[in-house]
């Protein structure tokens, strides 16, 4: 749920109403992004997820201030994820460090995996790490303005490599180096960055185990967004004016009706099995990339076999 967005911003009786019936109808878990610090009624929000047993997760970019993180914390946020740029993101650093100084154990990182910035993955876990993360995501290049992408995914001896390291730290949880005083965060490959998730399970279908809803892209399979101007879409990153199944916003207002009626929803949730850019991909059935990219996005691994 994205609570503001520039100009935009979600009213609070609209978002109320949506978390009223995301618990009367068992949705477990709401991620809440846009602007949140500057959102006056996220306490407001947090108190009725509470209240209806739906869980939050509050998406933090840049620096945070120690009281608003505590008012957070009072006012029941269960989750924080938090985006990183890099080992070397001083606010990104400042921001987990008061999360652990405030022994809030719920903290998950982000960190967006390109081409310009593959070779630091080891440095990004290390800083997680040592900031008592739990888990650390580790992403694809995303869309931004006009549908481009902001960055070129990483080629095939990139993710060879990325590849290596994780599941090192997987077998070992210290991988090259890497030491962990507590030896429990986590290291994942979201869903969205399919092309490695895939890359990791091999060329070989039939022992790739990144299989089922969670083998790539999962907007309108197993989540959809609502914007700050209160529409409905698969996803934040698939444009309002793009074409179909890129596009996702509509009038609806009622979640129950998007999810189980929407044409937009019911297009993608097919298209994505058809790709024809992916036909003779070795990796086709054991992946799902982004289905907000351009149609022309370079996929690194069908073009290097």
């Amino acid at each position: 749920m994205e609570l503001a967005d520039g100009q935009k911003i979600l009213p609070v009786g609209k978002a109320l109403a949506l978390i009223r019936e995301c618990g009367k109808n068992r949705v477990r878990r709401v991620r809440l992004t846009g602007d949140v610090a500057g959102y006056k009624d996220l306490p407001i929000l947090l108190h009725e997820s509470k209240k209806q047993g739906v869980a939050t997760e509050i998406v933090i970019a840049g620096q945070a201030q120690k009281t608003w993180l505590a008012d957070m914390f009072a006012a029941g946020a269960d989750a924080f994820l938090v985006d990183m740029e890099g080992a070397a993101d001083g606010a990104t650093r400042t921001t987990l460090q008061l999360l652990r100084n405030m022994r809030f154990s719920n903290v998950r990182a982000r960190w967006h995996m390109h081409r310009g910035n593959t070779e630091e993955l080891k440095a990004v876990v290390e800083t997680a790490a040592g900031l008592g993360v739990k888990e650390l995501l580790i992403t694809g290049a995303k869309p931004h303005a006009g549908n481009k992408m902001k960055a070129q995914l990483p080629d095939w001896s990139q993710m060879e490599a990325a590849a290596a390291l994780i599941r090192e730290y997987d077998g070992s949880n210290a991988a090259q180096g890497i030491l962990l005083q507590d030896k429990k965060m986590r290291l994942t490959v979201e869903s969205c960055f399919s092309q490695l998730r895939a890359f990791m399970g091999g060329t070989d279908a039939r022992y790739n185990d990144n299989q089922g809803i969670g083998r790539g892209c999962e907007a309108g399979r197993s989540f959809f967004a609502v914007a700050a101007d209160g529409s409905f879409t698969p996803c934040l990153y698939m444009e309002e004016n793009a074409e179909t199944p890129s596009t996702g916003y509509c009038n609806t207002e009622n979640v129950v009706a998007f999810w189980e009626k929407s044409p937009v929803l019911r297009t993608l949730r097919c298209s994505g099995e058809r790709i024809r850019e992916c036909a003779d991909c070795c990796f086709q059935r054991r992946c799902l990339h982004c289905q907000a990219w351009e149609k022309d996005t370079i996929c690194p691994m069908y073009h290097a076999l």
